[in-house]
């Protein structure tokens, strides 16, 4: 008997190890082309497919360059683009702009992406954000399994805490984990957006920047820069691989079963 649970115990790692396998990149978006090395601005993904796209009266503003802005006194960072290991000046990011600061909208005006998940689970999403001081603080990121109905992910907002020596600075790796929420894997329609948040308790946003910025620019102006942006999930196994485990078990528990009884 202690054999057969045995068996049973191993059979249970590697079917959880078979569903824990590493995790594919599903899309990715770095925002240049790979194969140029002089850098190309590239809207679309460099690998895998989806789309990507303002809403609420958000907008497209421009492609613009993901390293260090030595202007700033050097004080900014980079992106987490591994372009920068080879040309620290080269690479780039997508920037949108008039995130809508009016109350009937809030939470409803920023940048959405729209990412099949058809054949994967333990979906993870990855991804680096250009912070201004002017813009809001507090930031959120929300998950859909239909592409229209959006949840907040976590309990909390992002925050970013900036002084004028360090603004306009990356948030690197940001992390959106969905691993076991119902309806993402294996999803057509599945999809996530980043969106502005007020500062919590409040109904007020408040600047990235501490002390609170004092220029002409109000949060609505601040331009949000992305890079990065990657959505990983580990195969759905197939069928046949859980039956040939659960066969492979039960004939091994039924061979040690007939050593006890003869």
């Amino acid at each position: 008997m202690k054999k057969l649970k045995t068996i049973l115990v191993v059979t249970a790692v590697l079917a959880t190890m078979l569903q824990a396998a590493v995790a594919d990149t599903i899309v990715l978006w770095d925002f240049q082309d790979p194969d140029d090395h002089t850098c190309i601005p590239q809207q679309t993904p460099s690998f895998g497919s989806g789309s990507i796209f303002a809403f609420g009266g958000a907008s497209f503003k421009k492609m613009d360059n993901d390293w260090d802005d030595t202007y700033m006194g050097g004080y900014a960072n980079s992106s987490s683009d591994p372009i920068h290991v080879l040309y620290p000046d080269f690479g780039y990011g997508m920037e949108f702009a008039n995130f809508s600061i009016d109350p009937s909208k809030y939470k409803q005006s920023g940048v959405q992406v729209n990412v099949s998940t058809l054949g994967y689970m333990n979906i993870v999403v990855q991804l680096d954000v250009r912070v201004k001081r002017y813009n809001s603080k507090y930031f959120r990121l929300q998950y859909s399994i239909d592409g229209v109905n959006f949840v907040d992910y976590g309990n909390e907002p992002f925050e970013a805490n900036m002084n004028y020596e360090n603004a306009d600075h990356w948030y690197n790796d940001l992390t959106m984990d969905l691993t076991g929420i119902a309806g993402v894997d294996n999803n057509p329609n599945f999809a996530f957006r980043f969106v502005q948040e007020y500062a919590p308790g409040t109904t007020t946003y408040v600047t990235a920047q501490t002390p609170p910025y004092e220029g002409t620019k109000t949060v609505k102006d601040g331009a949000w820069r992305f890079d990065m942006v990657e959505v990983t999930g580990t195969p759905v196994p197939e069928p046949g691989s859980i039956l040939a485990l659960g066969c492979g078990a039960l004939t091994l528990a039924g061979a040690a079963l007939r050593k006890r009884l003869f």
